[in-house]
C-alpha cells in the first residue's frame, strides 16, 4: 500500500467515490471540502501498490465555541442581550478568520439551552453521532 498527501489529481478518485457511496447524509449540506482550501489541515490518500485509490482522510479546522456566564449577574434580558452579543460578535471573528463552522457541546445542566441555541440559528446534528479523540 501507498500512503502519501493529497495532490490535486486525486480528487477525481476521492471524488467519485464520495458520490457513489450513500452516507445517509445530506450532500449539500455535507460536501467534500475544498481541499486547497487552508482551514483543511491534513490529508492523507492511501492507494494500493498498483495505484488504485483506497480511501482519504482529512481534517478541517472546526472551533469549539464554549460560553460561561454567571447566572446570578444580570437580569434574564440582560443575559440573553449578551448571548446574542456574543454569539454575533463570535461568529464575524470567526468568519473574519476564515472560518465556516462552529460546534459547541452541551453539558447535561442546565437544561433548555439547546432550545437557546437553536433560536440563534445553532443546528442540532441529529443525522451524525459525534465521537472526539483527545492527543
Amino acid at each position: 500500500m501507498k500512503v502519501s498527501l493529497y495532490q490535486p489529481g486525486d480528487l477525481a478518485d476521492i471524488d467519485a467515490v464520495f458520490r457513489a457511496r450513500n452516507l445517509g447524509l445530506d450532500p449539500d449540506v455535507y460536501p467534500l471540502p475544498d481541499f486547497s482550501d487552508p482551514i483543511v489541515r491534513s490529508n492523507i490518500v492511501t492507494r494500493t501498490d498498483d495505484g488504485k485509490f483506497i480511501a482519504c482522510a482529512y481534517t478541517r479546522a472546526l472551533v469549539e465555541v464554549g460560553l460561561v456566564f454567571d447566572p446570578w449577574v444580570a437580569t434574564n434580558k440582560e443575559r440573553m442581550h449578551a448571548l446574542w452579543a456574543l454569539h454575533y460578535g463570535t461568529m464575524r471573528d470567526l468568519q473574519d478568520k476564515g472560518y465556516d463552522r462552529a460546534i459547541a457541546f452541551l453539558a447535561p445542566k442546565p437544561e433548555g439551552f439547546g432550545e437557546i441555541l437553536e433560536r440563534h440559528g445553532w443546528a442540532e446534528e441529529k443525522e451524525r453521532r459525534l465521537f472526539t479523540f483527545d492527543f
